[in-house]
C-alpha cells in the first residue's frame, strides 16, 4: 500500500527526477521538451522545498512515486507540482496527493494552473471541485488555465441520484476496511433501494464541498417494536480522503438536529471495535462518536469476522431529549403526520 507522508531534503534529488520524467508526456502534448518542470534544477527545488511544503507518495519498497508542492500567501495556497510516475497513473494517486496537500492548508483558498491542452489534469481538478477563474497566454502554443477551489461544505437532504456517489463512498469501506462487516459492494440498485426505505420515515443528509458530495449521514430503525420509536440508530461515512476536517462533525450535528426535531431522544451506534487496532480498523470511530457526546453502552465480543479475523462490536448512545410520561401513540402518530419526515 503506499504512504504520502512530508517530503525531506534528502528526497529532493529523487523527486527532481520524477519530475523529469512524470513531466515527459506534457511536453510530447507541445512537440517540446523546452518546459519549465523540464528545465527546473535542483536549487530551484530547494527553494520552493525552504518556502512551502513537499509531500510525497512511496510504494512498498520505499520509492517515490507521486509527489505535490504547495506555498501559502495571503490565505491562498498555492499547489503545484503534482506528479505521479507513469506506471502508477490511473489508480487513483494524483487525486489523493491532491486532497493530502489541501488537508495540510485546512480551510484555505486553493489555486493551481494547467495548460489548455492537459484535458486529464483539468479533469482531475474539476472532479475535485476546482473551477477556472482565468486564462494566460504564455506563448502562442501556450495558455494555462488558473483555476479555483473555494466555499464552505453545504449539506442538504439526498435524492435518489446521489446513490451512485455515495455507493462509491461506500465501496471503499466494503473492500478494504471492517468499520462495515458486509462483505461485498451491493449493486446500485440495491444501494438506491436501501436509502429510499430509509428515507421515507428517516433523515438522510449528505454534505457537499465546492459541488462535490464528501460524505453521508442517515438515521434508521434501532429495533422494529413499537416501544422503541423514541430511539434511532445513526450511520456516517465520508470519503476517505475527506476526513479529518471537520465535515463527519458538521453532518452528525445537523442529523441531531433533524432527529429532535422529530421527537429522538436517543441515539445509538453500532461500531466495529478492534482488540487489537489493525491495518482494517482502528478505534477511531468510536472515539469520534466519544467526542460528540456518545458514551459506550455495550460490547459484543468477538461477533463480526472479516479479513480473516474476528472483531468486537460496541453499541454507543447519546441522549439528545428529555424522557417524560407520553401517550404511547404520540410517537407513531407524529411519524404518520405530513412533513415530519424527510
Amino acid at each position: 500500500m503506499c504512504g504520502t507522508v512530508k517530503a525531506n531534503r534528502e528526497d529532493l534529488a529523487e523527486i527532481l527526477r520524477l519530475q523529469y520524467l512524470a513531466y515527459q508526456s506534457e511536453a510530447a502534448l507541445f512537440g517540446n521538451t523546452d518546459i519549465p518542470p523540464l528545465t527546473q534544477t535542483i536549487e530551484e527545488v530547494e527553494e520552493e522545498y525552504e518556502r512551502g511544503l513537499i509531500l510525497k507518495m512511496v510504494d512498498e519498497d520505499g520509492a517515490i512515486i507521486g509527489s505535490v508542492r504547495a506555498r501559502e500567501a495571503d490565505g491562498t495556497v498555492y499547489i503545484g507540482k503534482l506528479m505521479v510516475h507513469p506506471d502508477h497513473r490511473h489508480k487513483g494517486y494524483g487525486r489523493r496527493l491532491l486532497m493530502e496537500i489541501e488537508h495540510c492548508f485546512p480551510g484555505k483558498r486553493y489555486e493551481l494552473f494547467t495548460s489548455t491542452r492537459s484535458k486529464d489534469n483539468i479533469r482531475l481538478y474539476q472532479e475535485n471541485g476546482y473551477r477556472e477563474f482565468d486564462r494566460r497566454a504564455v506563448k502562442d502554443d501556450l495558455i494555462f488555465v488558473y483555476m479555483e477551489k473555494t466555499g464552505l461544505p453545504v449539506i442538504r437532504d439526498a435524492v435518489p441520484a446521489d446513490a451512485d456517489r455515495l455507493l462509491e463512498i461506500y465501496d471503499y469501506y466494503v473492500r478494504n476496511t471492517a468499520i462495515t462487516f458486509e462483505y461485498d459492494t451491493p449493486s446500485l440498485h440495491e444501494f438506491a433501494a436501501r436509502m429510499e426505505n430509509t428515507m421515507k420515515r428517516y433523515p438522510y443528509l449528505v454534505i457537499e464541498k465546492d459541488g462535490r458530495i464528501e460524505g453521508y449521514a442517515y438515521a434508521g430503525t434501532f429495533k422494529d417494536r413499537a416501544a422503541y420509536d423514541w430511539s434511532c440508530e445513526t450511520t456516517i461515512y465520508i470519503d476517505h480522503y475527506a476526513r479529518k476536517n471537520g465535515m463527519g462533525r458538521m453532518l452528525y450535528e445537523a442529523l441531531e438536529e433533524k432527529l429532535k426535531a422529530m421527537g429522538i431522544l436517543n441515539m445509538y451506534a453500532c461500531i466495529g471495535y478492534p482488540d487489537p487496532e489493525d491495518e482494517y480498523l482502528t478505534k477511531n470511530s468510536a472515539a469520534f462518536h466519544e467526542h460528540l457526546g456518545y458514551s459506550k453502552a455495550g460490547v459484543f465480543h468477538k461477533c463480526g469476522y472479516k479479513f480473516g479475523r474476528w472483531y468486537n462490536m460496541i453499541w454507543m448512545e447519546k441522549m439528545i431529549g428529555e424522557h417524560r410520561g407520553t401517550d404511547e401513540r404520540s410517537f407513531r402518530n407524529m411519524a404518520s403526520a405530513p412533513g415530519r419526515f424527510p
